[in-house]
């Protein structure tokens, strides 16, 4: 019998924590299990394709089989309001064992040695612990740092000289604006053990002022290519040099 790969070590690990999942649904009205709507999350998440799950159930109808089922377990694929819905009341302390499991097994496969990996996270993740805990293991990070949950970054922020960038991309029938606002060496936290970070903010206007995206970011990166942080983290297959690679997390 095959040894399960690393790939296949970490599939079979969630499915563990699946059996811990909260079930909100009550009666009969079950006709998807929670595992399953888990593990499609996980496999749009692990494929950074958010068309990945529309493809599988096409797959499925033509071939009567599908990648879901194959690498990742997915015995019924869920439509994505189902999964939201039913994921929604799971707190994200119920998978962070499966975060630490990821970390355990490319540390034990060795597949961390010589290799720039670089964490990317939501807001939930850029707190100074398990910034720390990233760092000790010889990672990187950059991860969305929102202010509401953030208040001493921002008041260090408050009339800081910042570094800053716009550049006009035109798109056809308008112009959009890319802002981009850094500075390097700012606490993460109040006190005088608090984490110094490189922050960063992003934000795409139009002409008349319209905000169409705009997100803030912070990260172990000394930021001197401020275009090249950004593009790395709004584009998952887009990678600063051969040598880096990338881990997500989200919840």
């Amino acid at each position: 019998m095959n040894q399960p790969g690393i790939f296949d070590e970490i599939v079979l690990y969630f499915r563990s924590i699946l059996k811990d999942f909260p079930d909100k649904r009550t009666g009969k009205n079950k006709h998807y299990q929670m595992s399953d709507a888990a593990l499609s999350a996980f496999s749009v998440f692990f494929t950074q394709s958010p068309s990945f799950l529309a493809h599988q159930k096409s797959m499925a109808q033509k071939k009567g089989h599908n990648n879901a089922q194959s690498l990742f377990g997915v015995h019924q694929i869920p439509t994505d309001n189902h999964i939201r819905d039913l994921l929604d009341d799971v707190k994200p302390s119920v998978v962070f064992p499966v975060f630490d499991e990821i970390f355990r097994t490319l540390e034990k496969g060795k597949y961390l040695e010589n290799c720039g990996i670089t964490v990317l996270g939501d807001d939930l993740y850029s707190h100074q612990p398990l910034c720390e805990k990233i760092l000790k293991q010889q990672l990187n990070f950059i991860l969305v740092c929102q202010p509401k949950s953030h208040k001493t970054l921002y008041e260090w922020l408050e009339g800081m000289p910042l570094d800053t960038l716009s550049i006009k991309h035109w798109k056809g029938k308008v112009y959009e604006i890319y802002n981009y606002r850094y500075v390097n060496q700012i606490p993460l936290r109040d006190g005088e053990d608090a984490l110094l970070v490189n922050w960063c903010e992003f934000t795409i206007t139009r002409d008349d002022g319209t905000v169409i995206y705009k997100n803030n970011f912070v990260t172990n990166h000394q930021i001197t290519d401020i275009i090249a942080v950004i593009d790395w983290m709004r584009t998952p297959k887009s990678l600063l040099s051969n040598h880096f690679s990338k881990v997500f997390v989200s919840h």
